[in-house]
């Protein structure tokens, strides 16, 4: 989320980069805050995420089927990359179940 934020901030401002992120940053605190969850990215991380994106160490990809935007390693195969919302790992949510253990 913050990354499709920082992206469409600096796209349509003309802040320099600091405050880009700081910008970028405060809007995804708010929308997390909206939500009624705690921000899981801090301004450190947030700062570290532009600057690997900035040397390409990682990069949006577009799930083929949903069509959103991702992070994901650079070079990722971006033709048949899935999100995990659109196909998500073979275990995901069975952890508590198959452990005999049910969450409510």
């Amino acid at each position: 989320m913050f990354a499709n934020i920082h992206r469409y901030v600096s796209k349509t401002s003309a802040l320099e980069d600091i405050d880009t992120v700081m910008k970028a940053y405060k809007l995804y605190v708010e929308q997390i805050d909206s939500c009624g969850m705690e921000p899981i990215l801090t301004l450190t991380r947030a700062w570290r995420l532009v600057k690997f994106m900035d040397n390409h160490m990682l990069s949006f990809t577009k799930c083929s089927k949903c069509g959103g935007h991702f992070v994901t390693v650079a070079y990722e195969n971006s033709r048949y990359y899935e999100c995990g919302l659109c196909a998500p790992p073979a275990r995901a949510g069975k952890g508590a179940v198959a452990g005999g253990i049910l969450l409510h």
